[in-house]
């Protein structure tokens, strides 16, 4: 029996913790000989396999104070930009107690910059540890998504989110600590998307480690399509309009997400038959943002938290619209291709694995706006040409979960036969 822990800052937050409690409960419910449990910071599920690195009333204070802490050092660089930037100043998750490392075979690591998780943490554990990639945090003197900046390929410092001049900065501390605590830990690295894994092979950090491509899986048992005319109706939707979609953690105020590009194609759109469409927002405020005008009829729908409400919602939809700037492999797109709903997106990061050109959807120009609105019109033009079966075809053979957790288990079962 293979014995894997799953270590995450969450069970259900955000689209990491989302794709990390979805793997481990497939491979928990699998006819296997591996046993998989989960070590989080925040738990919000009440899944019995899912553990809790934080005990009572101070275990749960720390938690939400240590974020904090960790962000105190990055107060101080004033001129700073708004990206997320994650220290390892401190951290509130003993894991060595909450886990007996003899009976561990394996650790797989998700995302854990909440203040979860230090470098030091793993120091003692010497069997096999994966780490799944959800941003490129891992390898980084601190931030998620370094947009044109390289210096994770060297050293970090002079670093353009805290617009910092200086070599030595916290940067350039983060990513020597995290290199120093991960010198001499077994690490194979699982890329969702090809772009991560080029990213991480360039790194100084693991350009060294085996650095394997499994992609996020999708329940296509839960995202499948459903009836356009019966997901409107339920959702209360328009019927008779072309509906975009747009979604995301934090839709409209992380600029990575490209709320601002998608805004100024739609523009354009609405010169052209305003009232034939509508724009869904989800992930997001439920409500318009107030200094925002928006060009088309628009319905915000706030955040949804139940699959089956968000299965609803791709199967309403004509097009997803996903204009991300800098992303891995989103959930968002994934889980409209299951539900056979096309998808427009930048050429750029993790977008490539989802679209296949004038297939399952549209890749624009990166940052294009104009060429963005071309390609929603191609697929709202072409939506009875097989884009919707082409859709599904493409996450039944890439991104179903049942595969891309047989794939892990693999993984797991070879690096615990090495050591």
């Amino acid at each position: 029996m293979t014995r894997v822990v799953h270590i995450s800052e969450s069970d259900m937050a955000g689209g990491a913790g989302r794709a990390a409690y979805r793997l481990h409960s497939r491979i928990s419910r699998r006819d296997n000989d591996i046993k998989s449990i989960m070590l989080v910071g925040n738990r919000a599920s009440n899944d019995p396999s899912v553990l809790i690195a934080r005990k009572g009333a101070w275990g749960k204070l720390k938690s939400y104070m240590y974020p904090y802490l960790n962000y105190l050092p990055v107060k101080y660089y004033k001129k700073r930009i708004n990206k997320t930037f994650s220290s390892v100043w401190s951290c509130y998750g003993d894991i060595k107690k909450s886990l007996n490392f003899n009976k561990v075979d394996i650790i797989c690591l998700h995302w854990v910059a909440g203040g979860f998780f230090s470098p030091s943490s793993l120091k003692g554990f010497r069997k096999p540890i994966v780490w799944r990639l959800s941003d490129l945090w891992p390898f980084t003197g601190g931030c998620h998504f370094p947009g044109d900046c390289k210096s994770y390929e060297q050293s970090c410092g002079q670093c353009p989110v805290l617009s910092s001049k200086r070599k030595w900065d916290l940067s350039r501390f983060i990513f020597n600590k995290k290199k120093k605590s991960w010198r001499d830990i077994d690490i194979t690295v699982v890329a969702p998307s090809n772009w991560i894994a080029e990213c991480a092979r360039r790194s100084t950090m693991f350009r060294n480690q085996r650095i394997e491509i499994i992609p996020t899986g999708v329940d296509l048992s839960i995202f499948r399509p459903i009836e356009m005319a019966d997901a409107r109706n339920l959702l209360g939707l328009p019927k008779e309009k072309k509906l975009l979609l747009f979604g995301a953690l934090a839709a409209t105020d992380d600029p990575r997400k490209g709320y601002e590009p998608m805004l100024e194609a739609l523009g354009t759109m609405a010169e052209l038959e305003r009232n034939n469409y509508h724009l869904v927002v989800f992930g997001g405020p439920p409500e318009q943002p107030p200094d925002k005008i928006m060009p088309l009829p628009a319905t915000f729908l706030g955040k949804l938290n139940d699959d089956l409400s968000l299965a609803l919602l791709y199967s309403a939809a004509d097009v997803l619209v996903a204009p991300y700037l800098e992303d891995n492999l989103p959930n968002v797109a994934l889980e409209a291709l299951a539900c056979g709903t096309p998808v427009v997106g930048f050429d750029t990061s993790g977008m490539p694995d989802i679209i296949d050109h004038k297939v399952n959807g549209y890749l624009a120009e990166a940052f294009d706006s104009k060429n963005l609105v071309e390609g929603i019109l191609w697929c709202l033009e072409n939506k009875n040409n097989n884009l919707r079966a082409e859709a599904r075809k493409k996450a039944e053979e890439r991104f179903s979960l049942d595969k891309c957790a047989l794939r892990y288990e693999r993984l797991f079962q070879e690096l615990v036969r090495k050591c």
